[in-house]
C-alpha cells in the first residue's frame, strides 16, 4: 500500500471509529433521559452506520490533506532519483547477506554434482547455472537458483514425457526426505525448507535438438494442466537466456528496478518478458541508453505501456511462444494504468518515485 493510500486509509478507519463510538455514546444518552434501558431493541444501528460512513469519509479527506502537506513539504528537500534508484538497489543486491548467498551456492552446487553423479551418462555437460541469479538480475529480497540439465538426444528414457517423470520421480528420491519436492510445468522445483537460510532450486531438464554443446537447444517437456490433457514439447534456446544481458549492466540495473517496483505494487509479469522489455526500450533501435538510471525507467515505463496492448510478445528464445499469453487480461490494465499514472507524476515531480516504490 503507497503512502497516500496508507494515509487515507488509516485516518478513514480511526475517524469511522471514533463516529461509530460517539454515536452509540448518543444514543446511550438518548435514551437515558428518556428514563430507557439502552439495548438492541432501541439501538439505531442505521445511524450509527450513517455516522461511521460520514466519518470515514471525512477521514479520508483528512488523510489525504495530511499527505500532500508531508509530500510538499519532502519536496522542498534536496532529492537525488539516481541516488534513490542506487540506495534500493543497493539494499536489494543478492551480497548484501552473504551468509544466505553463501548457502544457495552452497546447496545449488551440492544438487548440480548430486545429479551429475545420477544422470552423468544421460548428460551432454555438467549441469549449468541459468535464471535470474546467472543473469544478475536477482533480488537480494526473494532469488532463487535455477539449474538446467541438458541431456543427450539419444538416451535411455525414451520420450520426452518419461524423461521428465524419470527425472523428476529421482529429484524426489533423492530430496524427498529433507526438502519439499514439487513438480512443476517445466522443471522440478526442491525447497530446503529446514535450513537456517531456506534455499529454492528449480531444476529444468531437456532434451538437445541437435548439438547442444554447439546451438545450446533444448527440447522440453511442458506438463498437461489437467490429467485428461496431454503434455506438449516447448523448444527453448539456452544460450540466449544466458547471453540476452552479458555485458549490458545498465540494462540489468533497470531490470532489478523495475522487479522491485513491480512487486511493491502487486504487478505481475513473467521474468523472461521483462528482460525482453527492457533490453528492447534500451537498444539503439528505441530510447538507447541514458546516463541516468531515472531516465532509463522512465523510458522503459513508456515501452511497457505501448508494449502491453500489443497481441503478441515473441520469446526470443523460442519464436512460437507468445509471452502475452502468460498474462491475463487484468494483469496487463493493471500495468497499463499504474504504469501510466506513475509515469506522468514522476515526470512532473521526481520526488512522487518515492511514492512509486513504496518508500
Amino acid at each position: 500500500m503507497r503512502k497516500q493510500d496508507k494515509h487515507i486509509f488509516s485516518a478513514a478507519i480511526v475517524v469511522a471509529g471514533i463516529s461509530a463510538l460517539v454515536d452509540v455514546w448518543r444514543q446511550h444518552d438518548e435514551q437515558k433521559r428518556n428514563g430507557n434501558k439502552f439495548n438492541w431493541d432501541n439501538f439505531d444501528g442505521f445511524r450509527t452506520l450513517k455516522w461511521t460512513a460520514m466519518g470515514a469519509i471525512s477521514g479520508g479527506i483528512v488523510g489525504n490533506e495530511i499527505y500532500r502537506s508531508k509530500f510538499q513539504k519532502a519536496c522542498g528537500e534536496s532529492f537525488s532519483s539516481d541516488a534513490f534508484i542506487k540506495k534500493i538497489l543497493k539494499e536489494e543486491n543478492v551480497k548484501s547477506n552473504p551468509m544466505k548467498y553463501k548457502v544457495v551456492q552452497t546447496i545449488k552446487t551440492e544438487v548440480k554434482e548430486t545429479l551429475y553423479d545420477k544422470f552423468e551418462n544421460e548428460l551432454v555437460i555438467f549441469p549449468e547455472d541459468v535464471g535470474s541469479l546467472k543473469k544478475g538480475t536477482a533480488l537480494g529480497s526473494c532469488y532463487d537458483a535455477d539449474v538446467v540439465l541438458a541431456v543427450r538426444k539419444y538416451n535411455s528414457f525414451g520420450s520426452l514425457a518419461n524423461m521428465s517423470t524419470t527425472i523428476h520421480n529421482t529429484i524426489d528420491n533423492l530430496y524427498g526426505r529433507k526438502a519439499i519436492v514439487t513438480k512443476r510445468k517445466k522443471a522440478t522445483n526442491v525447497f530446503f525448507h529446514n535450513l537456517s537460510t531456506p534455499v529454492s532450486i528449480d531444476v529444468v531438464y531437456g532434451r538437445e535438438t541437435g548439438n547442444y554443446l554447439a546451438d545450446r537447444k533444448l527440447n522440453l517437456y511442458a506438463r498437461p494442466d489437467y490429467f485428461w490433457q496431454t503434455g506438449t514439447r516447448f523448444k527453448t534456446d539456452i544460450g540466449i537466456q544466458k547471453l540476452m544481458l552479458v555485458n549490458k549492466p545498465k540494462v540489468r540495473e533497470v531490470i532489478k528496478a523495475f522487479k522491485i517496483y513491480f512487486r511493491k505494487n502487486n504487478l505481475v509479469i513473467e521474468n523472461v518478458l521483462l528482460d525482453q522489455l527492457v533490453l528492447e526500450a534500451m537498444s539503439q533501435k528505441n530510447y538507447g541508453t541514458d546516463f541516468s538510471v531515472t531516465e532509463n525507467i522512465l523510458n522503459c515505463m513508456d515501452y511497457i505501456i505501448r508494449k502491453m496492448d500489443c497481441s503478441a510478445i515473441r520469446d526470443y528464445a523460442n519464436s512460437n511462444n507468445n509471452l502475452l499469453q502468460k498474462i491475463d487480461l487484468n494483469s496487463r490494465t493493471a500495468i497499463i494504468d499504474i504504469l501510466s499514472s506513475d509515469l506522468n507524476k514522476i515526470g512532473l515531480n521526481k520526488h512522487y518515485l518515492r511514492e512509486a516504490f513504496h518508500q
